[in-house]
């Protein structure tokens, strides 16, 4: 059975249900991990027949996605499908040339980056727990364009932080509120010097073979 035609079933936290193709669900190593531990409770004490059936089972549901709210977990679904039946997100780099996502992103992407900053900061959580790296740098992205250039009062705000960080507790209590988004830095920086490690690589490659 092709992957596309394997359909995996993700349950939000009102309960609703998305459906998605096992070879989008690949992108996020989280989905891929708990539909393994799924089909291992499946096949417990099964014989090779029914394990074998199991295996080509068309629809499998995950509740894993239980925490994520239902107008987040729709786009997730959207982007994983768009993503792996239509075209394939460009790759983002730093440092950035333009702060124009439309340059640097298809459309598509673009569009579907479009939306409120609530749902942006929503979707950065998202990827971040399900690990959807694609997902994760184009939503981490769009927050960084969001609040550059803002004036600190105003990023305060956005971020609900306490003008004064002098106080422990406080310091604390804003990082473990504003967590998804030193994640979402840590994550997005490390697969910028991945990349340019990996260009500079190759460059060094191609001035040793014109020798």
């Amino acid at each position: 059975m092709d992957e596309n035609d394997k359909i995996i079933t993700l349950i939000s936290e009102e309960g609703t249900k998305h459906d998605i193709p096992l070879a989008a669900a690949k992108l996020s190593p989280i989905l891929m991990s708990e539909m393994g531990c799924h089909q291992g409770e499946d096949m417990a004490g099964d014989d090779s027949e029914e394990v074998a059936g199991a295996e080509n089972s068309s629809n499998i549901e995950l509740s894993i996605t239980g925490k994520i709210k239902t107008r987040v977990l729709r786009k997730v679904c959207d982007f994983l499908t768009h993503y792996v039946t239509v075209e394939e997100m460009n790759t983002i780099e730093t440092p950035f040339e333009t702060d124009e996502i439309r340059k640097i992103v298809q459309e598509w992407y673009a569009n579907f980056i479009n939306v409120e900053r609530t749902l942006v900061f929503e979707l950065v959580m998202a990827a971040n727990f399900l690990n959807i790296q694609p997902l994760l740098r184009l939503s981490a992205m769009a927050v960084t364009f969001d609040i550059t250039g803002r004036p600190a009062d105003e990023i305060r705000t956005i971020f609900n932080i306490s003008n004064d960080l002098n106080d422990p507790e406080e310091k604390r209590k804003v990082r473990e509120e504003n967590e998804w988004a030193y994640e979402a830095k840590r994550t997005f920086e490390e697969e910028s010097k991945k990349l340019l490690e990996e260009r500079k690589k190759k460059e060094e490659e191609e001035v040793i073979k014109k020798i």
